[in-house]
C-alpha cells in the first residue's frame, strides 16, 4: 500500500542506503579485497 504522505526521497532512502552498503561490502565478503577502499572501482 502507497502512503501519499511519505515522501518520495524518504522511500528512495530506505532502499538506496542498504543497496549501497551492500555494493561496497561485496568486494570484502568476496575476498577481494580487505576494505572497501581498497577496491579499485570505489
Amino acid at each position: 500500500m502507497r502512503d501519499d504522505f511519505t515522501p518520495e526521497y524518504t522511500r528512495y532512502q530506505k532502499y538506496l542506503v542498504p543497496a549501497v552498503n551492500y555494493l561496497k561490502q561485496n568486494p570484502v565478503a568476496a575476498g577481494i579485497c580487505t576494505h572497501w577502499m581498497q577496491h579499485p572501482f570505489t
